[in-house]
């Protein structure tokens, strides 16, 4: 466990770097929290206060003395569930008053990691039973992969439940994630020459195309027009037939 993989499950920089330190160090006064999560003392004493709010932390005295205690991470898993179910609440209460509106021709940018989840969901709003069409889909790197394998397999589940076929083409290094995708059918995989490494992968369904790159400052293009969908399509097929088969 990291403390990037604690933000990513809600916690702040600060609370991942306490609640980390608190495990590995058992029931401890602040002293010590503060040298091992290397954050100033006023900084631990917020930060332990929200973390029991959440219910990651406990305390108990000894002779005047507050030890704190970081609880099982299973807690982690039970804050996803809650939040989980008050997503779906939500979601659910939103799209009654959600105007039905398609994503306007044109090009947009997503930022960071949420920001490549949030552009992979917009072919939802295209992708329904017996729509038609294939997801295309070249380059995607293993460092993607490591980031948002979870996702990603959330994301062909969906597809496939919706029946929408897909051509997965993935880099060679990556075939533990290529061939893990091959499960969600209708789908095919092969792999690029190992000479052929991208750092960036580029999808397509209908007329749109995401242009995502995972090293560095991670972030999505998305691209809704026509010709550019179209001519990406043959680019695609021709790596494809250039690729070997699972």
């Amino acid at each position: 466990m990291t403390n990037e993989q604690l933000q990513e499950l809600g916690l702040s920089e600060n609370e991942a770097a306490v609640y980390h330190a608190l495990l590995q160090l058992g029931p401890s006064t602040v002293g010590p929290i503060t040298k091992k999560a290397h954050l100033y003392r006023v900084i631990v004493y917020d930060t332990l206060e929200k973390l029991m709010r959440r219910g990651l932390v406990t305390y108990s005295l000894k002779r005047n003395w507050k030890y704190f205690t970081a609880e099982n991470p299973r807690r982690l898993v039970e804050m996803m569930q809650e939040k989980q179910k008050t997503a779906a609440k939500l979601a659910k209460e939103l799209e009654q008053i959600q105007a039905d509106v398609e994503i306007a021709q044109g090009a947009f940018i997503y930022e960071g990691w949420n920001g490549i989840r949030t552009a992979q969901e917009q072919y939802f709003s295209e992708m329904k039973s017996n729509a038609g069409g294939e997801y295309l889909m070249v380059g995607a790197s293993k460092s993607l992969h490591k980031r948002l394998d979870a996702f990603f397999n959330e994301f062909h589940r969906k597809r496939a439940k919706i029946g929408v076929p897909a051509k997965l083409l993935f880099n060679e290094n990556n075939r533990r994630a290529g061939k893990l995708k091959a499960k969600y059918q209708p789908a095919t995989v092969r792999f690029m020459p190992k000479k052929v490494v991208t750092p960036s992968w580029i999808s397509t369904y209908k007329d749109m195309v995401l242009i995502g790159v995972a090293e560095g400052a991670p972030m999505a293009f998305l691209i809704k027009n026509t010709a550019v969908a179209e001519s990406y399509r043959h680019y695609f097929y021709f790596m494809w037939g250039q690729s070997k088969k699972v």
